[in-house]
């Protein structure tokens, strides 16, 4: 190693060993929050139905039979 460059210096290395085990660290800590974020509620969705924009004319065209023969279908 060469005294007169800094990062080559053994102070540079032990700082460049202090910052991964720092990144080490917080990437443990990232791992860990990111656990408890996981397993929060879901957040409810905007919509209930999805748009049917753009679907299967013809699947739409079924589904509207389809709701009409359906026993379990409820009449509001």
């Amino acid at each position: 190693m060469c005294a007169g460059f800094p990062w080559t210096s053994k102070a540079a290395s032990a700082g460049l060993a202090r910052r991964s085990s720092l990144s080490t660290t917080l990437f443990a800590v990232a791992c860990v929050i990111g656990c408890c974020l996981a397993a929060r509620p879901e957040k409810p969705k905007a919509f209930r139905y999805s748009p049917n924009k753009g679907r299967d004319p013809k699947f739409l065209r079924n589904q509207r039979y389809a709701k009409k023969k359906d026993p379990n279908q409820t009449t509001k």
